[in-house]
């Protein structure tokens, strides 16, 4: 079946259910719906730039962010209300203009808000504005006059659109409610696939804090939050796209994209670049240090036998042998700089962004240094090691 209309929109709420009535009224056969499904999923958006008109003003600013497994929903709420069977049944959010997917501006600036302390906000303002602070990197912010100046003022939340996308941005998706794990009643859905890249708009002025400084704290609470629906199972996740080649989009560089897949399909046969044979005679078997190196960071004092902890590379340690090293935070998965590594070990409480719970939903928390762990053997050279035990006060 193909589709008269090019916008979604439109071939979503009207196209779809032409026809639909008779059809279920003389017992529709499953392929009819099949076919209807499979021309929304493999429906050809049209590229439009829906800021273009705005990007002149000095008032504008954006920034993008990418889907991630198992993709967005948006829009379940609206109505679409077809009852045959194998239909798609929840709603979905496309633009009326363009029939391209969208965040409307309101479901944008609500869940933005929601982050702030306050009226509208789920946690406690302490940890809300140590949060802000955080994502800002200013410890003067009153996260409270800060909302009220946002959303209260003259800021404009404009939404979001794609702007590249990879072949066949939606596909089906279900729920299935049932009450006590009898009769299960699945639910057809839609939802935009991963690897959709999103242009998040705003018009925004300086005020309390730049504009500029708002739009990076926007996208770091959409990135923290997620956004859409079911964002608790891992929907509506998104990613900065930096290192990703554009497709679909206009003006991207064909050759850069071309070379980024030979050399992943070359590393993935287990080819490796030919190294040079450098001469060994006469070389001395220690080196002596090279001028001007630098010397590894003390980041404090070893809790275990009181010497010092040095960093400087990935796995920071103690300079007295004792076996032990700080490790780091359960769950957390960036690297702890050495000025988080100084902070802990002086037993102060910090705020660590970069946690993941078992379903890969990210999160930040406030950690402690608790004490040392019992010794235990490392996997790869059998030495005894003792790590570093940390405690997450709270969750945020």
């Amino acid at each position: 079946m193909k589709f008269q209309s090019k916008n979604m929109h439109y071939v979503f709420h009207r196209e779809y259910f032409d026809g639909l009535e008779l059809l279920r009224d003389n017992g529709a056969p499953t392929r009819t719906v099949e076919e209807r499904n499979q021309a929304v999923f493999s429906f050809a958006f049209p590229e439009a730039d829906l800021f273009a008109g705005l990007r002149g003003l000095d008032t504008f600013r954006s920034f993008e962010l990418v889907t991630t497994y198992p993709g967005l929903l948006v829009g379940t709420g609206n109505p679409h209300d077809a009852k045959l069977e194998g239909a798609i049944k929840l709603g979905f959010s496309l633009d009326y203009v363009t029939g391209l997917p969208c965040i409307p501006g309101s479901s944008l600036k609500g869940m933005l808000r929601s982050r702030f302390p306050g009226k509208y906000g789920g946690e406690e303002k302490t940890d809300r504005e140590i949060l802000i602070g955080a994502y800002l990197g200013r410890d003067d912010i009153d996260a409270e006059a800060l909302e009220t100046e946002i959303f209260t003022g003259n800021d404009t939340f404009l939404g979001a659109f794609p702007t590249d996308w990879p072949d066949g941005m939606l596909s089906m998706e279900y729920i299935t409610p049932h009450k006590d794990f009898q009769d299960p009643n699945p639910i057809s859905m839609m939802k935009i696939q991963p690897n959709v890249c999103f242009e998040f708009g705003f018009l925004l002025s300086d005020g309390t804090i730049k504009a500029t400084e708002k739009c990076e704290l926007f996208r770091e609470l959409v990135m923290e939050s997620g956004i859409g629906a079911k964002t608790n199972v891992g929907y509506g996740r998104l990613v900065k796209p930096e290192g990703r080649p554009k497709r679909n989009r206009i003006g991207y560089d064909p050759v850069r994209y071309d070379e980024m897949n030979r050399l992943m399909k070359s590393r993935a046969a287990g080819n490796r670049a030919p190294q040079q044979n450098r001469p060994t005679q006469g070389r001395p078997a220690n080196p002596a240090p090279q001028q001007g190196r630098p010397q590894r960071a003390v980041l404090g004092k070893c809790p275990n036998c009181g010497a010092d902890i040095v960093g400087g590379n990935r796995f920071p340690s103690c300079a007295g042998n004792c076996g032990f090293r700080p490790g780091r935070p359960r769950g957390y998965r960036k690297p702890v700089t050495d000025d988080e590594y100084r902070k802990l070990l002086n037993g102060e409480t910090v705020l660590m962004r970069g946690f993941e719970d078992n379903w890969g939903n990210a999160y930040s928390a406030l950690v402690r240094f608790k004490g040392v762990q019992a010794p235990q053997s490392d996997r790869n050279t059998g030495e005894s090691v003792r790590y570093g035990d940390y405690q997450v006060e709270r969750q945020l």
